[in-house]
């Protein structure tokens, strides 16, 4: 029985796709599995707010001095 190209295609291409699926969330567990808690995820998210917090120049002043203390 032969298939039509067409068909062949098909699932030539879901295959493919399935391979993506499957090895980008292979990726993204290893990296959860290596983010204690989420600690990582929490300080980018933390880093971002202070960014956007410090939008004078006396906040960023203040910014610096939390994170680097003279």
């Amino acid at each position: 029985m032969k298939l039509p190209e067409e068909l062949l295609g098909l699932i030539f291409s879901g295959l493919f796709g399935a391979g993506v699926a499957y090895a980008t969330l292979r990726e993204r567990l290893r990296k959860n599995a290596l983010d204690l808690n989420g600690v990582g995820r929490k300080y980018g998210r933390l880093v971002a707010l202070l960014v956007l917090w410090a939008d004078t120049e006396d906040k960023r002043v203040q910014l610096a001095h939390a994170i680097e203390p003279q």
